[in-house]
């Protein structure tokens, strides 16, 4: 079956947050990025990252269906704490280097 891509976009609630998280955010990001992990080792995250301004992160994960992708999503610790607002999207690449 052919992969499909979907992108995954969490932009901060608050201001500076990089900057100013808590202690229970601090606990939520190592969580994601322990998920983030374990994913990108299965094969299941295509890229991922995040600007260095902290505007935004995104995933873009490799799936075989939207639903496939929406679980993923729904299971990503980030998503679940609702310290960002995150959206899930179909994605397709134009151009790579």
């Amino acid at each position: 079956m052919e992969q499909l891509y979907f992108l995954e976009t969490a932009i901060p609630k608050k201001e500076n947050w990089l900057q100013n998280m808590t202690e229970e955010e601090k606990a939520v990001m190592a969580q994601h990025f322990a998920y983030v992990n374990q994913l990108f080792s299965e094969g299941k995250i295509f890229f991922s990252g995040a600007c260095t301004d902290g505007a935004m992160g995104i995933i873009i994960y490799q799936a075989e269906s939207y639903e496939s992708a929406f679980e993923m999503f729904q299971n990503d610790p980030l998503v679940k704490s609702g310290i960002t607002n995150t959206d899930l999207h179909p994605f397709k690449a134009g151009h790579m280097q």
